[in-house]
């Protein structure tokens, strides 16, 4: 304790009265216990602080000081005062303490009051830092550049900036007096950015090249910034080819640009181009040092990309122009020809027996979509295809060739949304563009169609070990409330780790058909997803991204958001995986893409759902037994040609007197009803009757589908659950027809019911050697909550199946024929 005489505890007194407690104005003094200060913070250095205790008054006050802070000791915890002043001192202990910012409470108590003193003190992490860039060119006539220094960490960054010796790298020497490092040295705080200023002063320097190396020396390490300079030495820009020419079909190409001045001298150049909504290169910069090797220049490649969507006219192009300071620039010249049609997807499926299939979206010259939903469009798609196998063309008058729609589709689709820390800040920020783009991907699940399968995943920061907010579900609601729920924690929206979480997802949508016979998995698997096209964080490459997605037949849907989108690579990922790329310059772009599309009627789904329920299935029998072939598409529409051609695809054979029945329900739907389609996968030749048996739980009612491959036919209710369908021996279904046969509807039940279906077909009435044919068929299905189906395993010719052999309708040989059984491989059973 410290103690004050004379005049000055006289003075200490009123002082410390006047300015912490006001002093009392007359009757005499009130004694009265006062601390000062009332708060103490300690920062990210501080170890020690006082704190004084005194009477303001008369009289004798005895004091305590009380805390129940891990990391504060006291050196004295209690004493009294009457005119003299008290000091404490605070000590701080942060060893072992993790780092963030600790507070707490000291509590200073006499007889009759108690103060309250607010303690901080903050434990600093380790500082990390980048500089940017790491070399600076300063060409022909600049004299002044920049770089910076960031504190990515979480403590102080010390920095000096030093110049390395040239002839020891160990050594640093003084900067030359043509050149100025302002400032050499600083302290950064986390989070924040300083900018040293580099500058050369031209008249001190002799004609030449020179290469500095500046240190950059901090307490969390060290690196190197490399200057260059020319003098006297001029560079020039150079490219080849200097005319791209994308044609019809091209959607990149690349082109080189190259320093062909003086040897030494540096081209520091960037790109540029008089048409941003079609062309896009990547990199947009570059170096190139000038060789003495006319024939070994220093190249750097340019990829250029173009959205065909953003044509103009049946030929377009623009300008790409290549500049350098103080250089004269360079222009490359594009041009671009509408395809007369394109084809998106049309990747080949196929299954026994020699049944080949084409899902694909067709679109005209300037890059729309063709209406295959539109009755009259339709029609005449009907006509519009012709095939060639091997360069032979496909002979319809011994197979058939079909056209449908896309309503009967299989489709599983993951939406994967961006929560980085760019979403986050773009437009007007805090988060509002993620809000609408989650309000915009409600709608678009409420949009889908029943039948649909979708998952939702996001990616917010690198390193990410889960991605997925809902699994895969046909259920609207428990999809919509899985995204509404899902958050992320402010401060952690983070790096874009783009290409990792696509490879992720088309890992998933792959996964969902795991199990599923070939040909019953589904025949549209898409990925939708929202970025800037600049992945700074994954792992994977752009190739190896684009490689995921065709290995796992995923086409995928990048939508470019905002207004400077590297749409280069997202071009890319479009285009060579079947999928397509929409730009969305702004938030309600997003909108018009996930929730309705501007300006058409009736309120219609975003434009993205409206294009893939425009795709044309094309199928048909090939006439090929075995082996590897080329087959070549052509399609004309409205006088305009357009084709597409698969190598390498193989038909997989099997038994063509086998025909293929399969069961297809979206599920019971929350208003009690259910709907089950018996359909048909692949049709044998001549078949103009079928019997059926349906057994339920539930009650039903079956009737022919009347937009499926039986309208027209008669249909008769045999009792029992049997049902024959017939039409004249003179109009069979086609060979190798394909679709919805009957329909099967339920009501009254509750979403939690499991209704189990037996379903048999009645191969005997087709037994007729040497011209028998038959189904294979599940034999049942349970109807529930959420879309299933059942199918089958096409057989093949060597399985040596015999349907003339005398039990081969009977499979367990009880007498009982299978459509009769109701345990048809079980002979204790019928």
């Amino acid at each position: 304790m410290y103690r004050l005489t004379g005049w000055a505890k006289a003075v200490a007194v009123v002082l410390g009265c006047a300015a912490l407690m006001g002093c009392p104005t007359g009757g005499g003094t009130v004694s009265g216990l006062a601390v000062n200060p009332a708060a103490v913070n300690f920062g990210s250095n501080g170890t020690k602080e006082d704190i004084s205790i005194f009477n303001t008054g008369a009289g004798v006050i005895a004091w305590t000081l009380t805390e129940n802070i891990a990391w504060l000791s006291a050196n004295v915890t209690s004493g009294t005062v009457t005119t003299e002043i008290d000091h404490v001192k605070l000590t701080v202990d942060r060893d072992g303490l993790a780092p963030g910012t600790y507070t707490g409470k000291i509590a200073i108590s006499s007889a009759t009051t108690t103060k309250q003193i607010n303690v901080a003190m903050t434990v600093a992490g380790d500082p990390d830092f980048e500089v940017d860039p790491l070399t600076i060119n300063l060409l022909n006539n600049q004299e002044e550049a920049e770089f910076t220094i960031t504190n990515t960490g979480e403590g102080p960054l010390t920095w000096n900036v030093k110049l390395q010796d040239p002839d020891d790298p160990n050594s640093t020497i003084p900067f030359p007096d043509y050149l100025m490092i302002d400032p050499a040295s600083g302290t950064t705080q986390p989070g924040n950015t300083s900018t040293i200023d580099v500058a050369i002063d031209r008249d001190l320097l002799d004609d030449g090249i020179f290469g500095l190396v500046l240190l950059i020396d901090t307490n969390a390490g060290d690196t190197q910034v490399t200057v260059n300079i020319t003098q006297g030495a001029s560079a020039s820009i150079g490219v080849e080819p200097s005319v791209l020419d994308f044609g019809e079909t091209e959607n990149t190409l690349t082109f080189d640009v190259f320093n062909n001045g003086e040897p030494g001298s540096v081209l520091d150049f960037t790109l540029s181009t008089d048409r941003p909504d079609l062309i896009f290169f990547d990199p947009a910069d570059g170096t190139s040092i000038g060789t003495d090797n006319i024939l070994d220049y220093d190249r750097v490649p340019i990829t250029v990309t173009i959205d065909r969507n953003a044509l103009t006219g049946s030929s377009d192009g623009g300008t790409i122009t290549v500049s350098g300071i103080g250089i004269d620039p360079v222009d490359v010249v594009i041009s671009v020809t509408a395809a007369p049609l394109g084809f998106e997807g049309a990747e080949n499926r196929t299954r026994a027996p020699f049944i080949m299939r084409f899902v694909f979206l067709m679109r005209d010259a300037l890059g729309d979509a063709i209406d295959s939903t539109d009755p009259d469009v339709f029609a005449e798609l009907q006509t519009a295809f012709s095939i060639q196998e091997d360069g032979i063309d496909l002979d319809t008058d011994e197979t058939n060739l079909f056209v449908t729609s896309a309503e009967n589709l299989r489709y599983n689709i993951a939406l994967l949304l961006d929560y980085t820390g760019s979403m986050f800040n773009a437009g007007p920020g805090n988060g509002a563009v993620i809000e609408q783009m989650v309000t915009a991907s409600l709608d678009f699940i409420e949009d889908l169609p029943d039948s649909w399968r979708l998952a939702i995943m996001e990616y917010h920061d690198r390193q990410q070990t889960d991605r997925l907010v809902h699994n895969f579900s046909t259920s609207k609601d428990s999809l919509k409330a899985g995204l509404q729920a899902f958050q992320v924690p402010i401060g952690e929206n983070g790096a874009s780790e783009v290409y990792d979480a696509i490879i992720d997802a088309c890992q998933r949508i792959e996964n969902e058909d795991i199990g599923v016979p070939s040909f019953d998995d589904a025949d549209v698997r898409a990925l939708i997803f929202i970025s800037d096209g600049r992945d700074t964080s994954s792992i994977a490459s752009l190739e190896e991204c684009i490689t995921a997605a065709t290995d796992r037949r995923v086409r995928l849907y990048p939508i470019g958001f905002g207004q400077t989108v590297n749409a280069s690579p997202l071009i890319q990922i479009a285009t060579q995986t079947g999928g397509h790329y929409y730009a969305a310059p702004n938030a309600a772009e997003l909108v018009n893409l996930l929730q309705s599309e501007t300006g058409a009627p009736g309120n219609p789904p975003g434009l993205i759902i409206t294009e893939l329920l425009r795709q044309i299935v094309l199928t048909y029998i090939s006439l090929f037994q075995e082996g590897s072939h080329n087959y070549l598409i052509t399609a004309e529409y409205q006088g305009i040609m357009g084709s597409f051609q698969r190598d390498a695809v193989i038909a997989i054979g099997g038994d063509v007197r086998a025909g293929q029945l399969s069961l297809r329900t979206a599920g019971i739907q929350p208003d009690g009803t259910a709907d089950l389609f018996i359909r048909a996968d692949y049709v044998p030749r001549n078949i103009s009757q079928i019997k059926i048996k349906l057994l339920s739980t539930e009650q039903y009612t079956l009737t022919i589908d009347p937009d499926g491959l039986l309208d027209g036919w008669f249909l008769v209710n045999n009792g029992g659950g049997v049902y024959t369908a017939l039409t004249s021996e003179t109009t069979p279904l086609r060979y190798g027809a394909f679709g919805n046969m009957f329909r099967v509807q339920f009501t009254g039940l509750n979403t939690t019911d499991i209704v189990p279906v037996v379903f048999r077909v009645d191969n005997q009435i087709y037994v007729n050697p040497p011209f028998t044919k038959f189904f294979q068929y599940p034999d049942g299905i349970l109807v529930q909550e959420g879309s299933t189906q059942a199918s089958v395993i096409p057989i093949l010719l060597e399985d040596g199946f015999d349907p003339d052999a005398v039990n081969a309708w009977d499979r367990d040989e009880d007498g009982t024929p299978d459509f009769d059984d109701l345990f048809p491989d079980d002979d204790t059973q019928s």
